[in-house]
């Protein structure tokens, strides 16, 4: 996983949910960036976009229920990996409201099949509180999209066991 000044990164686990990896930025948590894999019947061409989304995204949507997650989404965007298989990338603002808080997230996460990890997604993405500086979060948010994930390399050839 690309971290750029990788030294003020720390190792972290993600509260119910097993990953691969995860890291924060800073004590202060100014970014947090992780990584998982789940499990889809792929289609017969591994490279057609949209599968791993949208199994990521149903996934997802009873955690963003329980915790009243609103989302507004962004423009999609995408890139061509190293394998030439187009990758899309889904960026959202996230507001979580509890009694206590309210949070924003500025969030970007891109879903591609792995096939050799048994129809594997690996899902990687980045979250980066707004902090009322909305701008300032996207700017890096999209930063890491652009500079970030086309350098991200999968270099098992197995489904890794580990999970975090």
């Amino acid at each position: 996983m690309p971290l750029p000044d990788w030294r003020t990164w720390t190792r972290v686990k993600f509260w119910g949910v097993k990953s691969l990896v995860g890291f924060r930025y800073g004590k202060e948590h100014h970014a947090v960036v992780g990584a998982l894999v789940t499990h889809v019947d792929l289609p017969a061409d591994p490279k057609a976009p949209g599968v791993c989304r949208a199994a990521f995204d149903d996934w997802a949507k009873p955690m963003m229920k329980t915790f009243d997650v609103e989302v507004k989404y962004d423009a999609p965007d995408a890139f061509v990996w190293r394998d030439g298989r187009l990758v899309e990338v889904t960026s959202v603002t996230a507001r979580m409201a509890t009694v206590l808080s309210s949070e924003t997230y500025l969030v970007s996460y891109a879903a591609f099949p792995v096939p050799e990890w048994n129809n594997g997604c690996l899902v990687v993405g980045i979250a980066v509180p707004a902090r009322d500086e909305t701008e300032r979060a996207r700017a890096v948010r999209d930063r890491w999209v652009k500079e970030g994930l086309p350098r991200l390399q999968v270099t098992s050839k197995t489904d890794p066991p580990e999970r975090f």
